[in-house]
């Protein structure tokens, strides 16, 4: 039996996109069965206060740098970190 090319054409994206969504809502599965295999709670440790990066906006730098950069220097944060 001989199909329209049109219909074809759709019966050939249905089946296309069938696949697709099969294909994802298996992965959703597959993922939620390795996630109910994975520890719950994972252990952590306190290390105290975290390590910090301080990003300095400057502009006209002539003028502010050095105040902004003292400024930062001053922070009460432990120099360690």
């Amino acid at each position: 039996m001989s199909f329209n090319p049109f219909t074809q054409l759709v019966f050939d994206l249905f089946i296309l996109s069938a696949i697709i969504i099969t294909a994802y809502t298996c992965n959703f599965y597959y993922l939620a069965f390795l996630s109910r295999k994975r520890k719950n709670t994972l252990e952590t440790t306190d290390l105290g206060t975290p390590t910090v990066t301080i990003q300095l906006p400057i502009y006209n730098e002539k003028y502010v740098a050095k105040r902004l950069v003292d400024s930062v220097c001053n922070l009460d944060y432990p120099q360690d970190k």
